[in-house]
């Protein structure tokens, strides 16, 4: 003859099963909050890149249209500066496009005339400390 087994509440089991839970999750919060930060960091990548490819093709667009004037207005020791309000008011940047980029660059085109034959434009960096 069998006994019906009483079937018990064990109310520590239920807290020893979220004390496993809570350490699992506390244990991968840092794995967590890497990636996080890593995906934070692409995009911020990608939409300095993305601004950067905008500030280039408005820069190029800008020689295009502009090529003799700046020509006679430069020589390889002396070359003029193109803000990205020169592109804005040239129409070859949108109104749209932001002066800094997502880390807080900005941007300076130089024109510095005929060196090598041909045109360049440089970019600068504040560097860290100056914005």
């Amino acid at each position: 003859m069998r006994l019906p087994h009483k079937s018990r509440n064990l109310p520590g089991f239920t807290m020893i099963e979220l004390l496993g839970a809570l350490l699992i999750v506390a244990l991968m919060m840092p794995a967590l909050a890497w990636l996080w930060q890593k995906g934070s960091i692409e995009l911020r990548k990608r939409a300095v890149a993305g601004h950067f490819m905008t500030v280039t093709k408005g820069a190029e667009k800008y020689l295009k249209l502009n090529h003799a004037a700046l020509l006679s207005g430069s020589s390889a020791a002396n070359g003029q500066n193109i803000t990205l309000e020169n592109l804005r008011d040239a129409q070859c940047l949108s109104d749209m496009t932001a002066d800094i980029n997502a880390w807080g660059q900005e941007y300076l085109i130089s024109d510095p005339g005929r060196r090598l034959g041909r045109r360049h434009h440089h970019h600068r960096w504040p560097g860290p400390g100056r914005q």
